[in-house]
């Protein structure tokens, strides 16, 4: 069985330790999914220890599969998409899929399907994933720590389906993270709504977005419930953008 301490190896490796979001390089596009998700977020704030608690098969199933996402994350940022890269993703999804049969009834089969998602989207198969997303955040407790960023991802996958009404529910859910004072992601919230009125071309919108982003979590401030990398990419694009 991997051990704790090697999922703290895990989630540094790839940028998501104590602060993960203020280190991550996250490599793709906004609407196809760009958080970097790994069920070891989960398993860095202990859920893994307090709420899965089942049999060795499982959590040894659980160790693998993250072990394997890492692996193939990894190449991914560093070798961009390549037919290999894009095969490696079609295989990965349907060994998390066969994992999950072997753990139904355990609580480790949620944290399979959140991977099994994420290799869809780095697929590109958008539809796919959100069908998976949506009934993972269906049956997710709310008081998991990576609530909120999944739900954030999911609003995020809404917004790239090609269905209107889909769309438009993602970008209300969207807005509706940003104003939730109960989501502790609530940054990364208003850096993708900036993000996303920038992209549509409604750029009194998006700074007016961004300036609450960045009033709320000044760059310059080191109080660690504070520290946000997105205020801090809000400030580099603005300086790129000579705004």
């Amino acid at each position: 069985m991997v051990k704790k301490e090697q999922f703290f190896k895990i989630l540094k490796a790839v940028g998501l330790d104590e602060h993960y979001d203020r280190y991550a390089q996250y490599h793709r596009q906004i609407f196809i999914g760009s958080i970097v998700l790994v069920v070891g977020l989960a398993i860095g704030g202990g859920i893994f220890f307090y709420r899965v608690k089942q049999n060795q098969k499982a959590q040894d199933i659980l160790c693998e599969s993250v072990n394997e996402y890492e692996r193939l994350m990894r190449q991914s940022m560093a070798y961009k998409k390549t037919d290999v890269i894009q095969e490696g993703w079609n295989d990965l999804e349907l060994e998390f899929k066969t994992a999950q049969d072997q753990v139904s009834n355990s609580d480790v089969s949620l944290y399979l399907k959140l991977l099994q998602a994420d290799a869809l989207v780095q697929q590109g198969r958008l539809k796919d994933a959100f069908g998976i997303m949506k009934t993972c955040l269906e049956k997710m407790p709310k008081d998991l720590p990576i609530y909120y960023l999944y739900k954030t991802k999911y609003a995020l996958v809404a917004i790239d389906q090609k269905d209107k009404k889909i769309k438009e529910n993602g970008l209300e859910q969207l807005k509706d993270l940003s104003v939730d004072v109960n989501n502790k992601n609530r940054d990364m919230a208003l850096y993708y709504l900036g993000l996303y009125y920038w992209s549509e071309g409604q750029s009194s919108d998006a700074l007016q977005t961004w300036k609450s982003l960045i009033d709320e979590f000044p760059v310059e401030n080191t109080a660690k419930d504070k520290i946000s990398p997105w205020a801090e990419k809000v400030e580099r694009k603005l300086k790129q953008e000579k705004v």
